[in-house]
């Protein structure tokens, strides 16, 4: 594995300690794992990005740094099945 994928998964990690209801890191660990090839792990995280992103954004007229959407998890959940 790459050491800037260690690196990216290891700070995902972090953020999942501090909330596991991130959406942003499970996306971010579902690609990493996904360009490892460790679809399993990348399918479980995109599946809790999935789970948690409705309940991440109260405000529906702001939007945020480096936010993501339902498409955009939908989308790459979709490439793991490819």
């Amino acid at each position: 594995m790459k050491v800037s994928l260690q690196k990216s998964i290891s700070e995902f990690q972090r953020a999942l300690n501090q909330s596991k209801n991130m959406p942003e890191a499970h996306f971010g660990m579902a690609k990493a794992y996904g360009k490892t090839g460790e679809i399993e792990k990348a399918k479980e995280h995109i599946q809790k990005a999935e789970e948690h992103i409705a309940s991440k954004r109260e405000d529906h007229y702001n939007e945020f740094l480096n936010e993501i959407y339902l498409n955009e998890i939908l989308d790459f959940k979709k490439s793991l099945e490819e």
